[in-house]
Order: C-alpha cells, then structure tokens, then sequence
C-alpha cells in the first residue's frame, strides 16, 4: 500500500498528495523496519490524500498500527485505485469516440 501511496502521487501529482513520517520513533527506529518503506531514501507516507475528492487516509506502518491495520490497509489500497480507474476509463471513453 505504501508503493501504491508513492507511485500514484509521483504519476499523477496534482490528484494525489502524500504527507510523510518526519521520522520512525521507538524499537522500529533503531531496528529501521521501516527505513526503507520511502522511494529515495526519503521516510514512509504517513497520509495520502486524494485532491479531487477533498479526502485522506492514515496509512499504518505495520499490522501492529492500531485496530485492523491489515484489514485498513487494504480498504485503503482499494479506494486509492477509484480515481485511478474512473481517469483510465474516462481516457477509454474519449479514445472510442475519437476513433468511431
């Protein structure tokens, strides 16, 4: 879900907005668990926010990040690809119409 939250915000910037963890606290820190959940070298997505929609998701770190953190991860993950479907079959749309 992290690399989904990394590349929709790098592929499509204006719909898609991630605010980062300004560092790991605690046993995970030292261990750097999760040092390497960031592209280049940067911290983990903390939130990712869809622009368009006016809404954002917390997104856990681990199964361990609260309530049903695998089960919120996932819900997550699938709301994520809405926009991303609806703009794909949008552009579908618009390239029938051309054609035909």
């Amino acid at each position: 879900m992290h690399e989904l939250a990394e590349y929709l915000s790098r592929r499509y910037p204006n719909e898609f907005q991630v605010v980062r963890h300004d560092h790991i606290s605690g046993a995970s820190e030292s261990a750097g668990a999760f040092s390497g959940w960031g592209w280049e070298d940067q911290p983990p997505v903390k939130t990712v926010s869809i622009t368009s929609l006016g809404v954002s998701y917390e997104l856990p770190l681990s199964v361990e990040d609260g309530d049903r953190a695998p089960e919120r991860a996932l819900e997550i993950a699938g709301l994520l690809y809405v926009p991303f479907i609806f703009d794909l079959v949008s552009s579908l749309i618009l390239l029938f119409c051309f054609f035909f």
